[in-house]
């Protein structure tokens, strides 16, 4: 069954997307407000941030995912992916130090255990 549903909905839109990015391009304020351009812009990149964060492995980033998503506004893509590197880079320092911390401990019972 779930490789049914993959085959089915994992298929691109290429004509879409094509059509999306065109209409991005090709964007003017034809008799709209700045204001309604801006929203329309910063609603793509909202839909961006989204995607990135769902994206994310919820074992290791879960609670972070979760603190960027309840922001108001919500962060540009750009800041959204630097909390995740720098995220990313502590959890990395952390499972160094409890590596070390597991050695230190094997080293101190085998010296204990040779005597």
């Amino acid at each position: 069954m779930w490789d049914d549903l993959l085959e089915r909905f994992s298929q691109g839109n290429a004509p879409r997307i094509h059509e999306l990015k065109t209409d991005i391009t090709l964007l003017r304020q034809e008799g709209q407000t700045v204001g309604i351009i801006t929203k329309i812009l910063k609603e793509k990149d909202t839909e961006k941030v989204r995607q990135f964060l769902m994206g994310l492995d919820l074992t290791a980033f879960g609670t972070l995912r979760t603190q960027i998503l309840s922001l108001e506004p919500l962060l540009s893509l750009n800041k959204a992916y630097a909390l995740v590197i720098q995220e990313d880079r502590q959890q990395h320092i952390s499972r160094g130090c409890e590596q070390k911390v597991e050695i230190s401990a094997f080293y101190a019972i085998g010296r204990t255990q040779n005597k």
